[in-house]
């Protein structure tokens, strides 16, 4: 079973065991809604894509509607996010 880095909202990211091998199987495994942009490894990601041992995980999800303001909003998040993907790694 992997063990991926699972960004958990102050707390940056954590280690998480799980049973999943692609996006799809994460979102049920950890209930991420399938609204939410999954970015693995700073990469906006679908369903399909390959979750593997060590890899850097985010969902962000937003519950406003009106399509592009959330878009952009999501986008900003992921940005950040690939920062402290990159912090991260620094410290490894």
């Amino acid at each position: 079973m992997p063990t991926i880095k699972l960004l958990s909202g102050g707390a940056g990211f954590v280690d998480q065991e799980v049973s999943s091998s692609s996006v799809g199987e994460l979102r049920d495994e950890l209930d991420i809604s399938s609204t939410a942009a999954v970015s693995v490894n700073g990469t906006n990601t679908r369903n399909s894509t390959a979750v593997n041992d060590g890899d850097f995980v985010a969902a962000v999800s937003n519950d406003k509607t009106g399509g592009t303001v959330a878009t952009k909003e999501q986008a900003a998040c992921l940005i950040c996010i690939d920062a402290m993907i990159a912090a991260e790694k620094e410290q490894l």
